[in-house]
C-alpha cells in the first residue's frame, strides 16, 4: 500500500435553486492533487419543488435515499455530509482510514455530526473501503442489490476530549487547569440530556432552547431514548457548570429526563 504526506482543503458553493451545498476536499498528495466531490443537504432542501431536480438524476437518487433512511429509521434529520463516491487509488493508501477521520472532525467543527458514504460494490476496493468504515464505527444502512451500493452512516452525538458524567468535587476541571488550559476562556460546553421518547424529547428540547441552549435530537436505538446535546457558551468553572445542570434539572423537571453529563473541547 502506498504511504503519502497530505495537506487537506474544503471549498463549497450553494446551488441557490435547491440550497444543496455542493463541496469537495482537495488533497496534496506527493504534489498531486486530488478532489473528492461530497453534499451537503440540510432539511431545507426537501421543502424545495422537486422540479428543481429535474435536470439532476443522481442527486435525485440520492434525496429519495436520504429521505427513505431517515424516515425509516425515525431519526431527525438537521444537516448530512454525503460522500456520493471514492476513488479506489485514494482507498488504497496506508493513511485513508486517518483521513476518514481528519474529515469527520473537520465537519464535527462544523457543527455537522451526521455523515455518511455510498459505497459501490463494483469498484476493485470496495471491500476495504467497507472494512474501514466499520473500523471507524460507520453502519450499513441502506443496501441495493440493483444498484450495487450501499449507504453507510454515522453521527457523533459525543465529543471526547472532555466528557465527564460525574465531578461533583470539580475534580476534573482543577486538574485541567494544572495542567495549564485557560479557565477564564469562555467555551462551548455541551449537556447530555436523555429523555424516554419523542415526543418528550421534543418538548424538552423547546423548552431548552428558550434558555438559549443550541439543542441538537438523535435517537439511541440501542438503549431505546432519544439523546439531547444542549449546547451553550460559557466560562468552564465548576461553579458555572453545577448551575447549569440545576438549572436544566428545573426547566425538565416536569419530564422523565436523565442529565448525563457533560462535555467540552479544550485546547
Amino acid at each position: 500500500m502506498e504511504r503519502s504526506k497530505q495537506v487537506f482543503s474544503y471549498k463549497t458553493e450553494v446551488d441557490p435553486e435547491t440550497e444543496i451545498i455542493y463541496g469537495h476536499v482537495t488533497m496534496m498528495t506527493d504534489r498531486k492533487a486530488a478532489d473528492v466531490p461530497y453534499y451537503v443537504i440540510s432539511d431545507e432542501v426537501f421543502a424545495v419543488d422537486e422540479d428543481s431536480f429535474a435536470d439532476k438524476p443522481g442527486v435525485n437518487d440520492l434525496l429519495g435515499m436520504l429521505e427513505f433512511f431517515y424516515t425509516e429509521s425515525d431519526r431527525l434529520l438537521d444537516t448530512v455530509v454525503v460522500f456520493p463516491q471514492m476513488r479506489d487509488d485514494l482507498i488504497r493508501m496506508e493513511t485513508f482510514s486517518d483521513w476518514l477521520q481528519q474529515w469527520q472532525r473537520y465537519f464535527y467543527l462544523s457543527n455537522v455530526k451526521d455523515i455518511g458514504f455510498i459505497v459501490s460494490h463494483t469498484q476493485p476496493e470496495s471491500e476495504r473501503f467497507c472494512m474501514i468504515l466499520e473500523e471507524l464505527g460507520f453502519e450499513e444502512m441502506l443496501s441495493s442489490e440493483e444498484e450495487q451500493q450501499s449507504f453507510y452512516f454515522y453521527n457523533v452525538t459525543y465529543i471526547t476530549p472532555v466528557d465527564f458524567p460525574n465531578d461533583d468535587d470539580g475534580a476534573v476541571l482543577q486538574s485541567l487547569k494544572d495542567s495549564g488550559v485557560d479557565m477564564s476562556k469562555p467555551r462551548e460546553v455541551e449537556f447530555i440530556l436523555l429523555c424516554p421518547n419523542r415526543r418528550s424529547a421534543r418538548k424538552v428540547a423547546k423548552l431548552v432552547e428558550l434558555e438559549g441552549y443550541e439543542v441538537d435530537v438523535d435517537e439511541d436505538e440501542e438503549h431505546e431514548e432519544f439523546v439531547l446535546v444542549c449546547k451553550k457558551v460559557i466560562h468552564l468553572t465548576h461553579a458555572e457548570i453545577v448551575k447549569h445542570q440545576h438549572d436544566l434539572e428545573e426547566i425538565t423537571a416536569r419530564y422523565e429526563v436523565k442529565i448525563d453529563g457533560w462535555g467540552a473541547m479544550v485546547d
